[in-house]
């Protein structure tokens, strides 16, 4: 059977859970949020690509974690 909360989101928890990933898998957290990710999923990043090499359209999970790879090779996150 179907509950209320099975038909509802819990936007913070679902953010908690992205940070969490993030924390604790870095750039390599894609995998951990995969199942929040629609299949046609799109991350844009506006800027000038000749300049700022992870500007685009990213597309889908791998997308996703071609932009993380390419911008962690630039940034390191700290904590």
């Amino acid at each position: 059977t179907l509950s209320i909360a099975d038909l509802t989101l819990d936007i913070a928890a679902i953010a908690k859970e992205w940070m969490d990933a993030l924390n604790q898998d870095g750039p390599k957290m894609v995998e951990r949020i995969r199942h929040y990710l629609a299949e046609d999923f799109v991350f844009c990043c506006p800027g000038d690509s000749k300049t700022v090499p992870f500007v685009g359209q990213w597309h889908g999970a791998v997308g996703l974690q071609q932009f993380f790879d390419i911008y962690f090779s630039i940034f390191q996150r700290i904590p």
